[in-house]
C-alpha cells in the first residue's frame, strides 16, 4: 500500500512540502501564530488605555487606527497609548502613532505615550518626532 504524503485524512497529520522540499507537518488542532500586532484596549473611568504589543509596520497600521477610533468612541478624557510591548516600529508605524496623537487632539482628548522602550525613543528622536516624545509620560 502506498501512502500519499499529501493526505489530509483525520487519522494522520497533514503533510506537505516546504519550498525547500522538506516535509512540512501541520498537526490537527495546532494554534495559529500570533498576529504581528495586537491592540488591547482597557477602560477605567475617563481613561482609555490602549496597549500595543508586537510590530507596527505598513501591513498593520490600520489596526492602530481602528483601535484608537474604538477607544475614542467611548469619549474618554485621556488616551494612554502603552507602547512598552512594541518590538518594532518603522517610519509607517511612527506615522500611525502621530495619527493617534492628531486624532486625540481633534477630539480634545489628552494623549500620553506610555513607557516607550529606549530603542523606540531613539527611533522617534532620529525621525524628529518631537511631538510624540513630548507626549511621552516619562519624557525627560
Amino acid at each position: 500500500m502506498r501512502i500519499n504524503p499529501f493526505s489530509t485524512s483525520p487519522e494522520s497529520p497533514s503533510v506537505g512540502r516546504n519550498t525547500d522540499g522538506a516535509a512540512a507537518v501541520k498537526r490537527p488542532g495546532t494554534v495559529a501564530p500570533e498576529p504581528p500586532l495586537r491592540a488591547v484596549p482597557t477602560h477605567f473611568g475617563g481613561e482609555a488605555i490602549l496597549a500595543l504589543v508586537g510590530e507596527i509596520d505598513t501591513s498593520n497600521t490600520n489596526i492602530v487606527r481602528e483601535a484608537v477610533d474604538q477607544c475614542l468612541a467611548r469619549r474618554p478624557d485621556v488616551l494612554l497609548l502603552d507602547v512598552s510591548g512594541l518590538t518594532y516600529c518603522g517610519a509607517t508605524g511612527v506615522r500611525g502613532l502621530r495619527w493617534a496623537l492628531r486624532r486625540t487632539e481633534a477630539d480634545n482628548v489628552e494623549f500620553h505615550l506610555v513607557a516607550p522602550p529606549p530603542w523606540l525613543r531613539r527611533v522617534l528622536t532620529a525621525v524628529r518626532a518631537h511631538d510624540l516624545l513630548a507626549a511621552s509620560s516619562d519624557s525627560a
